[in-house]
């Protein structure tokens, strides 16, 4: 049990913000109380004077442990065909890798991990915690959504050796017409067995978002057929979104921008303006890495940017911490501190998103700290 005692301010993300607050965590990792003066016997106490505690960071759109930079092995994409929903990312998640690590020192507590982007349906993602002692131990929902991709890249890595698809309308083609066959094998009563239509059966019944990267050019075909289908969705990067701001709002879909460092800046601060806009006509709109193949500590520096244009941090932060959860088909365990809630909390030294100097001070997962100032604790 964990007693987190007088913290400067608490971002609950459920009842606002709270001042000279304790956080109850049980045996179970669970949150149970918030509020001041809490007394229990037996607890380990853990005091947060000085300190703001936020939820758990969570990065919606991670590529974590399928690429190691140093040897350059990769297992974020297979380029044998542009079609694979039976493909299994938790077969290609090696937890060795830095990001998981890096993550915890940066306040970051669950991750959505999701295949590359070069196949137009890429397979399941998955979400986790970031610390743990195996993979297993560290899901926390699988799966979340399907993978898909339009643009650039299933283009690119398909149309460079004469396949298809090598156009958007190929890109179109070939996501349609996954559609049009589970529906098929759907009304055929599922016979002859076909694993990869197995697969996409919950994306067809509504049971499970497709998770779809996209940019500029690809949002209006996106929000066509997925209405047109009646399908589930999430835009992925959505890169350029303030062209179509007014469509996005009226296709009941979640928006996970970024990573917006990568951007000009003025597309940058257009995009930020469309996030704040949609956000304001009751959309959910969170924030992602990439990571690795963007930096995975810049969720908070990206998060800044908001903060800056004249956003307050108190609704910024709801972009990495419940939206986020949200996105991810996980709000109802991790992304606010209320009783109920898993006990995945961060300490900060520092208003984070506000202060430039902010700082971790604390990570705990299910009311366990794993991190403390510059040392991980085992």
């Amino acid at each position: 049990m964990l007693l987190i005692k007088n913290a400067r301010a608490v971002y609950t993300m459920a009842e606002g913000i709270l001042y000279d607050c304790d956080i109850l965590i049980d045996e179970t990792g669970k949150i149970t109380k918030v509020g001041t003066d809490i007394q229990v016997q037996g607890a380990q106490v853990l005091s947060a004077e000085g300190l703001v505690a936020i939820p758990g960071i969570i990065d919606p759109h991670t590529h974590y442990g399928q690429a190691d930079y140093i040897t350059g092995e990769t297992h974020l994409n297979d380029y044998s065909q542009p079609i694979t929903p039976s493909f299994d990312i938790k077969k290609g998640i090696r937890k060795d890798l830095g990001d998981f690590d890096c993550g915890v020192r940066n306040g970051i507590t669950t991750v959505a991990i999701l295949p590359g982007s070069a196949n137009v349906i890429g397979g399941y993602a998955i979400a986790v915690k970031t610390y743990g002692d195996t993979l297993e131990q560290m899901i926390l929902k699988d799966p979340i959504g399907m993978k898909a991709a339009f643009g650039a890249n299933p283009k690119g890595c398909y149309g460079s050796r004469g396949m298809m698809p090598s156009t958007e309308m190929s890109v179109v083609y070939l996501f349609e017409k996954i559609i049009q066959d589970t529906r098929e094998y759907i009304d055929s009563g599922k016979k002859p067995y076909n694993q990869d239509l197995e697969k996409m059966v919950p994306v067809i019944e509504g049971k499970l978002p497709l998770k779809i990267h996209c940019g500029t050019i690809d949002i209006p075909a996106i929000l066509s057929v997925c209405q047109r289908y009646g399908l589930r969705f999430t835009l992925e990067h959505a890169v350029g979104a303030s062209a179509y701001v007014r469509e996005i709002e009226q296709a009941d879909c979640d928006v996970i921008f970024g990573p917006t460092s990568l951007g000009d800046y003025d597309d940058t601060v257009a995009d930020w303006k469309a996030a704040i806009h949609l956000i304001e006509k009751g959309v959910n709109v969170a924030l992602m890495t990439d990571g690795p193949t963007n930096a995975v500590h810049c969720l908070l520096p990206e998060l800044s940017d908001l903060v800056r244009l004249g956003y307050p941090v108190e609704k910024a932060l709801r972009l990495i911490t419940i939206n986020a959860a949200k996105a991810i088909g996980v709000g109802d365990r991790v992304g606010s501190i209320e009783p109920g809630k898993d006990g995945d909390i961060v300490l900060f030294r520092g208003i984070p998103a506000y202060d430039v100097s902010a700082n971790v001070q604390y990570t705990i997962i299910n009311g366990k700290v794993v991190y403390k100032a510059d040392e991980k604790v085992s």
